[in-house]
């Protein structure tokens, strides 16, 4: 899966990437679904201008993602940090 996107801030994406992955391995998925959660999660962060206030939902990562239900499974909305 190849992604772009228009970067804004690359302000808090590493937080971000982390969050993602913990967040990810923790609900069980494969290591590599888990990062390329992460680097979606990261690379959406990057789209929006400022730190922690403007972090991805887990819904919107997964809708970036397109919804493939082996890296995503959609059960929760919270915030990645």
């Amino acid at each position: 899966m190849s992604a772009r996107s228009a970067t804004m801030s690359t302000l808090a994406a590493g937080d971000v990437f982390h969050a993602g992955l913990a967040l990810a391995l923790a609900e069980g998925k494969a290591h590599a679904a888990a990062m390329r959660f992460a680097a979606a999660a990261a690379a959406l962060k990057c789209t929006r201008f400022g730190g922690i206030a403007e972090t991805p939902t887990q819904a919107a990562v997964e809708a970036l993602l397109g919804g493939h239900a082996r890296y995503c499974d959609g059960r929760s909305r919270r915030k990645l940090a």
